[in-house]
């Protein structure tokens, strides 16, 4: 197969060769303490924990194309590259942890607790108690009412009472 050519032509042209980046050791340094900090979220346990799995290699990935921009001609992966790398990829590891806290959930009381949770987040602000009700119709009336009961008491949600309200009971929630 290494002797064949496919067609009349030579491709060897066409496609690039692979180069090897080098990295400096202050880089290597960086990417061992991101690996630690990536191993203490790992047997922490804690929910989301096992997205930290990959956050070393995502640094490393992001610091070649960092280097690769930098200077294409001569590329090398240096403290720099690798430190803006580790930033980037603990910033959307955090992120993805969080939004997994939101969805992830041990029973189905937990997670109709945290899908009306997100849907009074969504809001931005405060939701009154009917434009819930109306956002929330998967929900009784009980469940929903025991539902916001909990919330309150864990301080996940506050509520006040609108004066001004033209209709409904002027409840209107919204998470802290």
């Amino acid at each position: 197969w290494r002797d064949f050519s496919a067609g009349s032509g030579d491709l060897a042209k066409e496609n690039p060769k692979p180069v090897t980046v080098p990295t400096t050791e202050l880089a290597q340094l960086v990417f061992e303490s991101i690996d630690n900090v990536s191993h203490e979220q790992l047997i922490s346990k804690t929910k989301g924990c096992a997205l930290w799995g990959r956050t070393e290699q995502k640094a490393r990935q992001l610091a070649l194309i960092i280097a690769c921009a930098t200077d294409h001609r001569n590329p090398v992966i240096d403290d720099r590259a690798a430190s803006l790398a580790c930033l980037i990829a603990s910033a959307i590891t955090r992120h993805m942890v969080s939004i997994a806290a939101d969805w992830l959930s041990s029973n189905a009381q937990e997670s109709t607790s945290k899908r009306l949770l997100r849907v009074i987040k969504d809001q931005c602000g405060w939701i009154t108690k009917s434009d819930l009700t109306r956002k929330s119709q998967w929900m009784n009336r009980r469940d929903r009412n025991e539902t916001l009961e909990s919330l309150l008491e864990a301080g996940l949600v506050e509520h006040r009472v609108n004066e001004q309200a033209t209709r409904g009971s002027g409840l209107e929630f919204r998470a802290p």
